[in-house]
Parts: C-alpha cells; structure tokens; sequence
C-alpha cells in the first residue's frame, strides 16, 4: 500500500528582538505548513486551509511576568474562557473597524482547540506580506490606536511604542492592512492616559488585554445611530452581543485568578461607593 504524504513543514525563525520573515517574501510549496515564532509561542500557517493556528508556549520570563501581575499562568495556554474572550475581543474589534474605515480588518476567529498541550487558537490566515512602509504602518497604528482607547478596546498590541505592533499588521496586496494578532504575550507596559483613567476607574490594573466593559457600552450608546448606518441594525447588534460576550468569558477567566493588585486598587473605591466593579451591566441611567 502506498504511504500517506508527509506535510512539508517550513520552519520560519522569528528574531526575539527582530521581525518575521514573512512568508510572501519566498512562498512555499503547495500544502506546506509554516511555521513561524513569537514571544509567547508558535503560529502554523496553512494555506490549503486557510488557517492561523497559534499554540502558546510562553518562556519563563513571560510566564514570571503574568503570575506576578496576577498570581496565575499565563490563561492562554489552557485557560478557555480567557481564549473566548480573545475571540469577543476581536468580534468587537472587527465590527468597530467597520465602522471606523468601512471594512473589518480583523483576522477573525474560526476555533479553539484542544490538543496534548493546551489550546490552539485558529484564526483566519490573511494573505499578504509584512508592511512595505513601516512609517505609513506606524501612522496607520496611531490612528487606530486612538480609537481603541475612545471605544475602551486595549491597546498594546496596536500602540507604536510597542516595537512589535507593526508585525501585528499584513498588508494585503490592495496596500490595506489587516490585524492578525491581538493577544498580547506581556501585562501592557506603556498605555495612553485615556487608558490609564479607565483602568484606574474600573480597578483593572495591572492591564492585560482588557476591554473596558462599561466604556465600551458608553462609546456604543453614544454612536450607536452612527454604528447603524454604518454596518446595520445587524451589525449594531452583533457589537453588543459580542461585549455581552467578552463581558461573560473575562468574568470568568478573571474569576479564577486571585488578581491581588486589582482588588486593592478597587477596595479604595468600593469603601468610598464610587462606581463598582468594570464588569456590572451598564444601563443607560448611569452614564
């Protein structure tokens, strides 16, 4: 009988202080997987089908910064709400890019998956290649950076004082650009100052990709007859299903952390009866 094929499997080595090398510059066979290298694990590029599989495989020092931060691992290896609140997030993002330039540039989420290790996170594989000029990508970034911190969406991954966040963009042949990584591999060192207010409003310090719940509900009542004719009563819809969501899944990724730091930060205010915890429903009363 005739074997079954081998995959072939390109091994794509990502610098820890450089940028991919992407796969556009030199493609590969049909059917072959790459493989290519970040910060907190490994990302498999299948073309046949179509698919982004991320495994996280933080290192120690990834790992030290996260149990430090909140007293847990690192929640993207095996924690599955805290991998289906990455998925709301980017629903939410997505639906806010169409709002915003008229398209979702966001790779959006097809599963997630265990295996022997953990979770796999498949997204949908963007084709294109790395950004042809980081200057325009870095002003792209800015912008989007700014309506991120309007809209209560975090923003590490996006901030170009981030010195990977233009790796987290591919320019597709039409010059756009997509957003092909939103989950971040470090607790947010640098953040806007609009970021700041809402973290420290909300007790959601230290921050790691957090959506500020009640700040998003206000951007959405604020510009929701915008939103609507924009993307639709469907649309306008699947956002606030889709921070209905979020809201959900990080409640209970969150719960299962002991996040000493953010609770002493929210007993000040709790004490005081200023506005209680980030993820209470927002009704339209209390804006």
């Amino acid at each position: 009988t005739a074997s079954d094929p081998v995959t072939p499997i390109r091994v794509l080595e990502r610098p820890r202080y450089g940028r991919e090398e992407e796969a556009a510059a030199s493609p590969p066979s049909e059917g072959a997987i790459q493989i290519s290298r970040s910060l907190a694990g490994r990302v498999m590029l299948d073309r046949a089908a179509g698919t982004a599989s991320k495994i996280y495989t933080p290192p120690l020092v990834v790992r030290l910064l996260y149990r430090l931060a909140f007293q847990a691992p690192f929640p993207y290896v095996r924690n599955s709400a805290a991998l289906h609140a990455a998925e709301a997030r980017r629903q939410i993002a997505g639906l806010l890019t169409r709002f915003w330039y008229g398209r979702d540039l966001v790779a959006p989420v097809l599963s997630i998956e265990p295996d022997e290790h953990g979770l796999v996170f498949v997204t949908k594989l963007i084709e294109g290649g790395r950004p042809s000029d980081r200057r325009r990508a870095r002003a792209f970034l800015t912008g989007l950076r700014r309506r991120f911190v309007a809209a209560g969406l975090p923003t590490w991954q996006v901030d170009p004082l981030n010195p990977r966040a233009v790796d987290n963009l591919v320019e597709t042949p039409d010059g756009s650009y997509r957003i092909i990584d939103l989950e971040s591999g470090l607790v947010s060192p640098v953040m806007p100052l609009g970021q700041w207010l809402a973290a420290l409003r909300s007790g959601q310090l230290p921050v790691f990709d957090d959506v500020f719940i009640e700040k998003a509900k206000r951007y959405v009542l604020q510009h929701g007859a915008e939103i609507q004719d924009a993307i639709g009563p469907s649309g306008l819809a699947g956002l606030e299903a889709a921070i209905e969501r979020y809201a959900e899944q990080a409640r209970v990724w969150h719960a299962g952390e002991p996040r000493i730091w953010g609770w002493l930060i929210r007993l000040p205010g709790s004490l005081a009866g200023w506005t209680g915890h980030y993820l209470q429903p927002l009704s339209p009363s209390r804006i």
